[in-house]
């Protein structure tokens, strides 16, 4: 399997790493020590199911699409201060750790996973998120506390879910939102 083994870019100074379509496996935990000019990182079209961040911390740009990642912990991203855009579509995600998320984060896009349940904390922390994508999962409910804090969004898409039921007030805090995307659902209940 393939692997970046530790101290892997030592010495360079490189402000944006492509490192998509390798089928990497593996990173180990100080591959990126050093990278301290790093902001954009793309591991597109890889095999990770995991990925040290411990030495990411000046990212704004973080590109996980199209890789194996079936949970998202709580500790994953919280050391990375500056993420500005996350993309985690086409994954395998199906449980996502309250609080997992910057709350400095502005994009997120977790389209084409496994998710089904959204907690009422999932989202809570993330007060600068403008775009949240949550397309082509498994979600059948909205519960009204899912979204009550993304005050500054301004696209939200649920496009082709599983949704039924979307309860009262669910968007009552979204005053800024100008996308709403509910495109191909099971819907019986909108309150």
């Amino acid at each position: 399997y393939k692997t970046i083994p530790n101290h892997s870019f030592f010495n360079l100074t490189i402000l944006a790493l492509d490192l998509s379509n390798n089928l990497i496996e593996n990173i180990e935990t100080n591959a990126f020590e050093e990278l301290y000019d790093l902001y954009s990182l793309n591991l597109k079209l890889n095999k990770l199911k995991f990925l040290p961040t411990s030495h990411l911390i000046y990212l704004t740009e973080l590109i996980l699409s199209s890789n194996k990642f079936e949970k998202i912990n709580r500790d994953m991203f919280q050391n990375l201060n500056d993420l500005y855009t996350l993309l985690l579509d086409r994954n395998d995600i199906r449980e996502i750790e309250e609080n997992s998320f910057n709350r400095l984060l502005h994009k997120l896009d977790l389209s084409n996973n496994q998710i089904n349940y959204l907690s009422n904390s999932t989202f809570e922390n993330l007060i600068k998120l403008s775009m949240l994508k949550l397309d082509f999962n498994i979600i059948d409910i909205i519960e009204k506390d899912y979204f009550r804090r993304l005050n500054k969004l301004e696209t939200l898409s649920l496009r082709t879910n599983q949704i039924k039921l979307i309860e009262k007030e669910s968007f009552i805090n979204l005053a800024n939102v100008f996308e709403l995307n509910l495109e191909q659902q099971n819907l019986e209940f909108l309150y």
